[in-house]
C-alpha cells in the first residue's frame, strides 16, 4: 500500500464541455447580417467565459472563426434575414471546440443573432457541437 496520490487524475475527472452548451460570440471583422454573403469568412470573440464545475474552460476574448454557408432574405418586411454558418470552431487555449447554430443536433431553426446598437457589431449564440474534453492543466 502506498500513501502517494497519483499525479494525474483519471480521464473521467477531466473537465468536459458538453454538447449543446451555449457560446455567445461577437463578430469582430465587420460582419453585418444584412451584408453577409455565402463563402464569407467570419471571425468572432467569445463574449463571456464558459465554465464547468467552477473551472473556466473558454475565456472571454477567445477567438472563433467560421464561414457563411447560406443567406436567405427576410420572408416578410420587418423580419430579419436568415444567416447560416458552417465549420465554426472556437479556440479555447489548446483545445478546438466545434460549434453549430442550434442547441439540438439536426435542428434547422435559424441562427439567433442580434446587432449591438452601441457598436454596430453582431452577437450570435452558437452551441457546442459535441462533447469536448479539456486537459486538467488548462
Amino acid at each position: 500500500m502506498t500513501s502517494h496520490a497519483p499525479k494525474d487524475r483519471p480521464a473521467a475527472d477531466a473537465p468536459v464541455l458538453h454538447e449543446g452548451t451555449p457560446a455567445a460570440l461577437i463578430a469582430v471583422d465587420g460582419f453585418r447580417a444584412a451584408k453577409a454573403s455565402s463563402g464569407q469568412t467570419v471571425t468572432f470573440v467569445l463574449a463571456e467565459d464558459i465554465s464547468v464545475r467552477g473551472k473556466v474552460l473558454a475565456k472571454a476574448g477567445d477567438v472563433a472563426s467560421g464561414e457563411v454557408a447560406q443567406v436567405s432574405e427576410a420572408k416578410a418586411s420587418g423580419e430579419p434575414m436568415s444567416v447560416a454558418l458552417d465549420r465554426v470552431t472556437l479556440h479555447a487555449g489548446s483545445v478546438t471546440v466545434p460549434l453549430r447554430g442550434n442547441q439540438v443536433r439536426g435542428s434547422v431553426d435559424p441562427m439567433q443573432y442580434k446587432e449591438l446598437p452601441e457598436s454596430g457589431k453582431v452577437e450570435v449564440t452558437l452551441f457546442v457541437a459535441q462533447n469536448v474534453s479539456f486537459p486538467e492543466s488548462q
